[in-house]
């Protein structure tokens, strides 16, 4: 019995890889299509915040306080508010 539980979990990767080149589970196209959607996205979000930063570092040293101050501000005010009852 302790040999059995010695080669059970080799035994276990053994069905995963199998099944992994198995067509069942293989993708769809629309799941693979909706992935690289995704992937498009999460890339364009990292650009435009590549981007916004360096905005941010090409404004004068005012300019950068007045943005900081106001980000602050916006942060304060859009925090929920306890209910008092």
């Amino acid at each position: 019995m302790e040999k059995i539980n010695g080669y059970l979990p080799i035994f276990g990767i053994l069905v995963i890889l199998t099944f992994n080149s198995c067509s069942i589970l293989q993708r769809s196209d629309a799941v693979k299509a909706e992935k690289k959607i995704e992937s498009q996205m999460k890339d364009a979000d990292k650009e435009l915040k590549s981007q916004q930063k360096a905005h941010y570092k090409r404004q004068h040293q005012a300019t950068k306080k007045m943005i900081k101050k106001s980000k602050r501000k916006s942060d304060k005010l859009n925090k929920p508010k306890k209910l008092k009852y």
